[in-house]
């Protein structure tokens, strides 16, 4: 829920969408909704934009609630690049890399175009923050589609 970059000093990064339930359900969620259930999309990037001051990438209620849980998603979610440490960067969701880290995985965010998850997803299971069965639900999501789009199938047959 954004259209904005670098408009009176807001940016794609910094800007929080404030949208009223019934805007979301009857104008932002329906093509995603539609991509979803008709199309039977298998990947969702999330936003660098928060909505209703929660990231979008750090969001559990629109990726685990209503996308999975609500429109049976069955995919994986990725970061727009860099959308994990916005969470923290960007948003001041959380103190540190390590948190957002914490709040990508448990919003369901899988994996991420950037290095937060590479740089910090290790010391954030160290630390306590998440279980590594929690990363693990993450990776396996993305290892299945790994696998039907025939990333570990012999070279000489791809």
């Amino acid at each position: 829920a954004y259209d904005l970059e670098n408009w009176e000093n807001v940016t794609r990064t910094h800007f929080n969408a404030v949208v009223s339930e019934q805007d979301l359900v009857e104008y932002y969620w329906v093509p995603f909704r539609s991509c979803v259930e008709r199309a039977h999309a298998k990947s969702i990037m999330c936003s660098y934009n928060a909505v209703n001051g929660v990231p979008s990438c750090a969001n559990s209620l629109f990726q685990n609630e209503i996308v999975r849980g609500e429109w049976g998603f069955d995919g994986y979610f990725v970061s727009d690049c860099g959308g994990i440490s916005v969470i923290y960067r960007a948003h001041n969701f959380t103190n540190s890399s390590e948190g957002a880290c914490m709040y990508g995985i448990e919003a369901g965010t899988d994996t991420n175009c950037g290095g937060a998850y590479e740089n910090y997803l290790a010391q954030t299971v160290r630390d306590g923050l998440l279980k590594e069965s929690q990363v693990d639900v993450s990776v396996r999501r993305v290892m299945e589609y790994m696998i039907r789009l025939g990333y570990m199938d012999p070279a000489d047959t791809q």
